[in-house]
């Protein structure tokens, strides 16, 4: 995973991000209230093995909703039903 298809899922999910010089870091925000803390690195390097792994769990998805999310099949409402269904929305 790259740092661009983060930045893209950020985008996807309307993150409000904060960026900072080495990361970027933000929120989940759904009806107004920050649901899930995110982050990434802003380097140039893809990020390999554990830190794309909890990339993805931070985003409560499996690998296969993962890859929707980065080639797009898988919109913002889409990805909040599934954190419905598992019980990280209400």
């Amino acid at each position: 995973m790259s740092p661009a298809d983060a930045a893209r899922i950020f985008a996807k999910l309307k993150v409000v991000d904060k960026p900072s010089t080495h990361h970027v870091t933000g929120w989940l925000v759904v009806e107004g209230r920050r649901v899930l803390p995110l982050h990434y690195s802003r380097g140039r390097k893809d990020m390999h093995g554990r830190v794309a792994h909890l990339f993805r769990k931070s985003l409560h998805v499996t690998p296969a909703e993962y890859a929707d999310l980065v080639s797009c099949p898988l919109s913002r409402e889409k990805y909040l039903e599934l954190l419905r269904e598992r019980g990280i929305l209400t």
